[in-house]
């Protein structure tokens, strides 16, 4: 055995380190060695989202997601259990990113960047100094 050779120093040192790495894999079971769950959920369109696509998510800050679908922008709020849908037209139904800023929703869409403000949507293109209308 390795620690038996080792000088008596050494010893309490190896038995902290095999302890600290066998604490995770220990951390990891449940009952009778079988895998803890981590509480993983899947939504689809039949949980409500708008679509099944899903691009980018976001914690707002209150608990409640925000998905970005390529049919819009869905909000989940767990405690209440109620999804809400941002439907957009065109090419801004595919949202390929959001972010919140300030406490407004600002989403990147392949029809331009809009930004969530007081349950309105604001749309920025050219006209307002974005590149293109294409937002990746």
């Amino acid at each position: 055995m390795i620690a038996a050779r080792l000088a008596p120093r050494w010893r309490s040192p190896l038995v902290a380190l095999l302890l600290l790495c066998a604490a995770p894999a220990a951390a990891a079971t449940g009952p009778a060695g079988a895998p803890r769950s981590w509480g993983f959920r899947t939504f689809t369109t039949r949980d409500g989202l708008a679509h099944d696509i899903v691009r980018d998510v976001i914690e707002d800050g209150t608990g409640g997601l925000y998905f970005a679908t390529m049919d819009g922008v869905t909000h989940y709020h767990p405690r209440r259990c109620r999804y809400h849908h941002f439907v957009f037209t065109g090419a801004r139904r595919r949202v390929m990113a959001l972010g919140i800023r300030g406490g407004e929703l600002w989403a990147a869409t392949q029809g331009g960047v809009g930004r969530l403000r007081a349950g309105a949507w604001h749309w920025f293109g050219e006209d307002d100094g974005i590149p293109g209308d294409r937002a990746f």
